[in-house]
């Protein structure tokens, strides 16, 4: 069941790279389009880059630090706050195992009439620091110019904990201050982004009617109570943390 809802705009300070895989006559890279020929950001890719910053900021916070990629462990699973927000990986050498993530994150889609540019480059040679000599070292890409906006919106599941909201609040700070980055080419500039807009929002469901009145909207944001400062009193929280660490 969904506790809070975050919602918000991303915005791009930069171009933005956010590959498919796919290409065509007109250029050998497109980005990611959903079904309905929308420019969108995977909300996986978001995910993966929000618990990137989250690994890297938790030990600063005073948070235990993430080892599920960096060592073996004597269990099979991480206790730490990212792995129990972003859902953990189990080291068992048996398919089974780990915890599902807590944060649900929707793909982000391209809001405002703007058109997506095609960009040119060239290979460089990792050895000599050179452009590459080999067949097809330039290549085209298609870029997100800068100014675009999307929608972005996660979900918060029952069992988060404090420590996990503070955690989170903390990533997300950072991406209104402009420190966000995501998609690819990031050596070359492209993906950083501004999470504008934010907006807290908590499912309230303890009582019948407020249970019924969730069920009965379509957007569960509708039947939600708006959380003011949410992040501010969040991230205060975490940097007490760092004074009794």
């Amino acid at each position: 069941m969904i506790k809070k809802i975050i919602t918000g705009k991303l915005k791009a300070l930069t171009g933005i790279y956010i590959g498919s895989g796919d290409f065509s006559e007109v250029t050998g890279s497109l980005v990611y389009r959903n079904v309905n020929g929308k420019v969108v950001i995977p909300g996986t890719s978001i995910a993966g880059t929000l618990r990137t910053l989250a690994t890297k900021l938790a030990p600063h916070l005073g948070f235990t630090k993430c080892v599920t990629l960096q060592e073996k462990m004597n269990d099979n699973e991480c206790k730490c706050a990212v792995c129990g927000l972003f859902g953990s990986i189990s080291q068992s050498d048996e398919s089974e195992g780990g915890t599902a993530s807590k944060l649900w994150v929707n793909n982000a889609i391209l809001e405002n009439d703007i058109k997506i540019s095609i960009r040119d480059g060239v290979g460089i040679d990792r050895e000599t620091k050179s452009s590459s000599r080999a067949m097809r070292a330039k290549y085209d890409l298609e870029v997100i110019p800068k100014d675009a906006e999307f929608t972005f919106q996660i979900s918060l599941q029952e069992g988060v904990t404090d420590e996990q909201e503070k955690l989170l609040a903390a990533v997300l700070k950072e991406w209104c201050e402009g420190r966000g980055y995501v998609g690819g080419n990031l050596s070359r500039g492209l993906g950083n982004v501004q999470l504008i807009d934010l907006r807290v929002f908590t499912i309230e469901l303890s009582s019948i009617a407020k249970l019924m009145t969730f069920l009965k909207k379509e957007d569960p944001v509708k039947s939600a109570f708006e959380e003011e400062k949410w992040i501010e009193n969040k991230v205060n929280e975490a940097s007490m943390l760092i004074k009794f660490n």
